[in-house]
């Protein structure tokens, strides 16, 4: 689960400070799911959500790999987004 990432909530009008959330169905991994945890209960109680964390440029650059190599960038595409993330440009 990354910063941004919708995941459903059950809200119930007559219990407005309070969701359920179907932990079984997001299917993530439970320091995730603990972070999200933090992140609603903040926001219901009126605190918003934490800012979101700057993105691990490694992990950008293994899904950036991993789109190219199945074909959904061109070689020009990668170069670009890779020399973006890696403050070239």
């Amino acid at each position: 689960m990354r910063p941004g990432t919708n995941i459903p909530v059950l809200y119930d009008p007559a219990r407005p400070r309070q969701v359920d959330i179907p932990w079984d169905e997001i299917g993530t991994t439970v320091p995730e799911l603990a972070q999200a945890a933090m992140a609603i209960a903040a926001a219901v109680r009126g605190g918003g959500v934490p800012p979101a964390a700057a993105p691990d440029p490694l992990d950008l650059l293994e899904r950036l790999g991993a789109l190219h190599d199945a074909g959904a960038l061109t070689d020009a595409e990668f170069a670009a987004e890779k020399a973006r993330i890696l403050g070239e440009t």
